[in-house]
């Protein structure tokens, strides 16, 4: 599902000038929110060493999390980034680089820990993203990629049922969050 979606993009990326959020979107089917998501953070992973990337990542993961969250209508809501395209030529070495990687992903996951999959909320999973998509946006280094991948565990887990993913989603935030915690008080006490 997710290296076919990809595909997609890579067809439109090569048919047309421009890409936008709206495309991704539209180009996603039922799984509306969370395959954007998932690309935005693929894509966030491999062009972690641009300066920059965390703002230009940042917003996108931002809203989508909070549109995910708020089970909100990207066509009601956050129309002015929907429309926001950038050149298609930036994402065309890049495609190639993310299909093999979604498709051993997509090979390893199955529907699996059906309990844990009863523990996810929308509302418990749609914070985490978000939480997540804001400390990308900041310029912290290094930061970027293992929040990325939670997203990315996370918005999989969710769409392909496997809660193996969920949870390695869930304890990448908890990590996450105790690695920032021991950071700060660390550096301020």
């Amino acid at each position: 599902m997710l290296a076919e979606y990809i595909q997609k993009i890579d067809a439109h990326v090569r048919e047309h000038k421009r890409i936008s959020l709206g495309d991704l979107i539209e180009m996603a089917g039922r799984d509306g929110l969370l395959i954007p998501l998932m690309v935005v953070a693929i894509f966030n992973i491999i062009l972690s060493p641009i300066p920059f990337n965390s703002l230009f990542f940042g917003i996108p993961l931002l809203v989508l999390s909070l549109l995910y969250l708020f089970d909100a209508d990207p066509k009601r809501h956050g129309q002015w980034l929907m429309k926001r395209s950038i050149p298609c030529e930036s994402w065309l070495k890049y495609m190639h680089a993310a299909v093999p990687y979604a498709q051993k992903l997509q090979n390893r996951a199955r529907p699996r820990w059906a309990s844990m999959m009863r523990v996810e909320s929308r509302a418990m999973s749609g914070i985490l993203l978000v939480i997540m998509s804001v400390i990308i946006f900041l310029p912290l280094p290094f930061l970027n990629i293992q929040c990325s991948l939670s997203i990315l565990f996370i918005a999989f887990g969710i769409m392909q049922r496997d809660g193996l993913f969920l949870l390695m989603g869930y304890a990448l935030v908890l990590l996450h969050m105790g690695l920032i915690v021991a950071l700060h008080y660390g550096i301020f006490s």
